[in-house]
């Protein structure tokens, strides 16, 4: 230090004018663009290097414009000509900001959006953007017909409704491909065939045998008119259903009256009913069936198959028979019967009918009485003259007219009209008839 000295770049006064290094605040001697004063006491870069870190980025440059550390390296790790603090991916080549946008789901050009160049063109002419197939459908943005099956990608999309990744056959030549046909292996389903009662979709419409009417498909044994009495004393009755289609899955619940017959009597498609006891009965059915007496049943069937209901049912008069325990149950038993019921009517005519004669006779003689009584006709024997032993029997060989209307005469008298006994005929003498 000494004032002939030049001043030197080390941070010592060395011309002792009291300030220190005076004189680099205006030399660049790298050329950086920084200067050396400011590079060797603030930024502690060579002022004489002007890539301090040899990244081949100036001091300057890193500085003023990267804002990066001009003392460390800045490395180009993908070696795609952009440093880290540059590429928004520097372990992939293939992002860089000065390269083009790829449909490749990358951001290729650093811009922060995605295949944005490819929104709106459709490269293959399939009637599908090359974005949407890239990114929705995964078909090729460059070939039509990704499956090769003669069908456009778009087509099958937009129209068909079918997968453009699969290639698309009609199996048994049905006129549907197989996307079209919920069984493209039987040639009698499609969406065009006609419902069956099979228990198979047979026209693709997602539900089995609708719309179609059972009823007019199965048989039942025997028909309701065919049953018009149970004997329920001596015969089985038999009752079922024929003719339900192989493959149907269904239920069957059987009843008779209100009382159900599932687990009893009752089998998948059919009901026997054993002939019944009633005058020990026993089990619970029995017990209600005779308590019913004779009187009108009906069994019904409820058939359930693919959440269809078919009701079917049979009437028939249902006779219960008991054994009569006393003299006036027989009766009434024997009664009931048709052939009691013929006979009751005939014998309640009959009494009807004589009642009828021997109270028209009663009233005659009663009549024929009153009028002897008023002509005063004797009660004598015709041959003999003499009285009659009991004087209150008559002669009725006479032929006489009705006794006169006493109650008119009375009705008259209360009217202040006197009977004139010339008006009332004499009797006949005695012998003159």
């Amino acid at each position: 230090r000494s004032p002939g000295l030049n001043e030197v770049l080390d941070g010592i006064d060395n011309d002792c004018d009291e300030i220190m290094d005076d004189g680099f605040e205006s030399v660049d001697s790298d050329g950086d663009l920084l200067s050396d004063f400011e590079e060797y006491h603030n930024l502690s870069t060579n002022p004489y290097n002007g890539d301090t870190d040899g990244d081949g980025l100036p001091d300057g440059y890193e500085i003023q414009v990267t804002k990066t550390d001009p003392v460390l390296a800045d490395p180009d790790d993908d070696g795609d000509g952009e440093y880290w603090f540059e590429d928004c991916d520097d372990q992939d080549a293939g992002r860089a900001s000065y390269l083009a946008e790829a449909l490749d789901g990358i951001d290729n050009d650093c811009d922060e959006e995605v295949d944005e160049d490819f929104v709106d063109v459709d490269t293959d002419s399939d009637g599908l953007k090359d974005y949407a197939e890239f990114h929705n459908y995964l078909t090729s943005a460059t070939d039509p017909d990704t499956d090769g099956d003669s069908y456009l990608d778009g087509e099958e999309i937009i129209e068909m409704g079918s997968d453009p990744l699969i290639f698309n056959i009609d199996g048994d030549s049905d006129g549907f491909l197989d996307f079209q046909d919920c069984n493209d292996l039987v040639s009698s389903i499609n969406p065009g065939s006609s419902e069956s009662w099979n228990g198979i979709d047979d026209d693709c419409d997602e539900v089995i045998d609708e719309d179609v009417s059972r009823l007019g498909l199965i048989s039942p044994v025997p028909s309701d008119v065919d049953i018009e009495s149970w004997d329920t004393k001596d015969h089985v009755l038999e009752i079922g259903i024929e003719n339900i289609p192989e493959g149907v899955e269904y239920t069957i619940s059987w009843k008779i009256g209100d009382y159900s017959l599932e687990g009893l009597y009752s089998g998948d498609n059919n009901v026997s009913m054993p002939s019944l006891d009633c005058d020990s009965p026993e089990v619970n059915l029995e017990v209600y069936l005779c308590s019913e007496g004779t009187s009108l049943q009906q069994v019904s069937a409820s058939m359930i198959d693919n959440g269809e209901l078919t009701e079917m049912t049979w009437t028939f008069e249902m006779v219960i028979s008991k054994t009569p325990t006393s003299l006036s149950e027989k009766v009434v038993s024997f009664i009931l019967t048709p052939s009691g019921i013929v006979i009751a009517i005939v014998a309640i005519s009959s009494l009807l009918g004589a009642s009828y004669l021997v109270g028209a006779r009663i009233s005659y003689r009663r009549e024929l009485n009153e009028a002897y009584q008023f002509y005063q006709i004797s009660s004598r024997d015709n041959e003999t003259g003499l009285p009659k032993v009991n004087s209150n029997e008559y002669d009725f060989s006479y032929s006489l007219p009705s006794a006169p209307d006493l109650s008119s005469m009375i009705s008259s008298s209360r009217n202040n009209q006197a009977i004139d006994q010339d008006d009332i005929p004499p009797p006949p003498p005695p012998g003159s008839y």
